[in-house]
């Protein structure tokens, strides 16, 4: 039964990204980016940036409130923030974010087939990082064919884009009993003399008294520097997960630009 009642609402997402994506940039595509000319490759690790968004003021909110990350200024167009490559914050953890839930569903028997795996390989003497590399090699198939996989599907297929490496990472998490949540956001890559920006999907986990982050769909990108610009973490994880999704994306930046 959930099986079906996930395949219904997986069409739901596919259609509210569509309705979605005709006034903001569809999830996963590439975002336009462009540098002042006196700014220089490689970028420092700590850079100013003016994103475009058709909500400037809740983007800024919710950067100030959920990330710790404070704008510098905000327009009716834009919104200017600091930004460093990794970034951690110390906002509350909540019970919600160890539960088992429709999404992160790591109780299923193929998610939790999927962690007894991991504890039999590493016991007791993982690193976060052991997380990442885990789900990054386990997740054979990359493709961007899913709406977006429960991570019970994702345990069984082995295939998926960043939301499966994110939603997977986060059962794997709760699983053993670690904090996490599903954030959508932008991804800003330089690799080389090119710097791309794209919509992106990362997993949060709270150790040490603070959220830091981790991302298995990028793990081992050689070469390249990754910054990552947070829209809102994934707070319904219900059925109804298609709406919260597409809320999100609303907030994805149309455009950026480095400043020096």
């Amino acid at each position: 039964m959930k099986y079906c009642i996930y395949r219904l609402l997986a069409f739901s997402f596919i259609t509210v990204s569509a309705i979605t994506s005709a006034q903001t940039p569809s999830f996963l595509s590439n975002i336009p980016i462009s540098i002042d000319e006196n700014v220089k490759l490689p970028l420092d690790s700590k850079i100013s940036i003016t994103l475009i968004t058709a909500k400037p003021k809740k983007l800024s909110q919710t950067l100030s409130d959920n990330f710790d990350i404070e704008p510098l200024t905000v327009n009716e167009q834009s919104v200017q923030l600091p930004l460093t490559k990794t970034y951690v914050h110390d906002r509350k953890q909540s019970s919600k974010h160890l539960q088992d839930s429709f999404i992160v569903d790591y109780t299923e028997p193929s998610a939790s087939a999927f962690t007894k795996e991991f504890k039999d390989k590493y016991k007791e003497t993982y690193q976060l990082s052991d997380l990442e590399r885990y789900v990054s090699e386990y997740i054979t198939e990359t493709t961007y064919i899913h709406g977006f996989n429960i991570a019970s599907v994702v345990a069984d297929t082995r295939s998926g884009d960043c939301t499966e490496h994110a939603v997977l990472l986060a059962a794997l998490a709760r699983s053993l009993s670690i904090p996490a949540k599903i954030v959508f956001g932008t991804a800003i890559v330089e690799e080389s003399d090119n710097l791309n920006a794209y919509g992106h999907a990362w997993v949060e986990v709270y150790q040490n008294d603070h959220w830091q982050l981790l991302d298995a769909a990028l793990y081992g990108a050689i070469g390249s520097k990754i910054y990552y610009l947070p829209a809102n973490e994934l707070t319904n994880e219900g059925p109804g997960y298609a709406f919260g999704i597409a809320e999100i994306v609303g907030l994805l930046p149309q455009a950026l630009h480095i400043m020096k």
